[in-house]
């Protein structure tokens, strides 16, 4: 009987996860008590019961904590088995298990601190004035890092890294729902409070988030500075320090901006997403526009007409036609 309920919890196990259904907590905690119960019934019933934990553990994230310990016990009991071919199986089991649970640790810390760090850098990146001073402090100088230049070249690689998850058959980027976990976001969770869990998805929209910062910065600089030009009636010159500064910026960040934006322009994005991209490259024609910037300005109209202008081929001439040409 008891080889016959496990049989038919395995199935259970199986096929819920096969039509992506999610067995409810309480279930879990009733599956590994009844597991547990089981330990000592015999071989045929200890093999069962190795068969049963792994997809529990491996599929299903109400699975942790003191169950997580319950279900890692029951192997380590299991264990002791005096059946060598249930010893060694248990064996096999817990170093599978343990190997999987580590690996979902790092994947989970390793998205979880790269979203972090993109929140603390879309913060960074809303502060145009922050970011002419880092501009100016390193990037300005010979003798140290390009902080400004490398930032947006890492946030570059960063939106193409998995081109799969937001190509045309990838999955939409949908900024509401990106929205309400940026209101919450990790930084703001306290320490004894477990993160939410973040799609990946997620760091694709921070990532497109602190690009249009970046360029909103520079655009609400040069705006100021068209205002007075257009109120005090002057020419239109890159004469102060900060306006060369400016430019400097705009040269130096153009290349990997034009690379980021151009690959959202061609990704799966909701309305206000999209919109956004076509703003950032509104603005940033704008910047080099006012701080006649021609190289970049151009690059920008050429990329953006690429991709609404849809290519059209010409089909072959027949023979005919060819003769007809030449006569002519």
């Amino acid at each position: 009987l008891s080889t016959f309920l496990l049989t038919e919890l395995l199935q259970i196990v199986d096929e819920t996860k096969r039509r992506h259904s999610e067995i409810k907590e309480f279930s879990i905690k009733t599956i590994i008590k009844i597991l547990n119960d089981l330990v000592f019934q015999g071989v045929e019933v200890q093999l069962k019961i190795l068969q049963t934990i792994p997809p529990l553990i491996n599929n299903y994230q109400s699975l942790q904590g003191d169950l997580l310990i319950d279900a890692l016990l029951i192997c380590f009991r299991i264990q002791d088995s005096k059946a060598v071919v249930v010893s060694n199986t248990a064996a096999a089991t817990l170093r599978q298990l343990v190997i999987n649970i580590f690996e979902k640790i790092l994947l989970e810390d390793e998205i979880n601190d790269k979203v972090i760090s993109m929140e603390i850098f879309h913060g960074i990146c809303m502060d145009g004035a922050l970011l002419r001073t880092v501009y100016y402090s390193y990037d300005k100088q010979n003798h140290s890092t390009n902080v400004y230049k490398e930032m947006i070249s890492a946030f570059g690689r960063l939106a193409t890294e998995k081109p799969q998850t937001l190509g045309k058959s990838g999955n939409s980027l949908n900024g509401n729902s990106c929205q309400s976990i940026e209101d919450d976001g990790l930084t703001n969770i306290g320490g004894g409070l477990n993160p939410p869990q973040i799609p990946e998805t997620y760091l694709y929209y921070l990532t497109l988030l602190c690009l249009n910062s970046i360029v909103d910065g520079l655009h609400d600089f040069v705006i100021k500075n068209l205002t007075n030009v257009i109120q005090y009636q002057k020419k239109s010159t890159l004469q102060s320090k900060s306006q060369i500064l400016v430019a400097d910026m705009a040269n130096t960040s153009w290349p990997g901006l034009l690379a980021a934006l151009s690959f959202f322009l061609s990704t799966n994005l909701d309305e206000d997403l999209f919109h956004n991209v076509l703003r950032a490259y509104q603005n940033f024609t704008i910047v080099c526009g006012f701080l006649h910037l021609s190289t970049p300005r151009d690059a920008f109209i050429t990329c953006l007409c690429k991709s609404v202008i849809p290519h059209i081929t010409m089909p072959p001439m027949l023979p005919s036609e060819n003769n007809a040409c030449e006569t002519e």
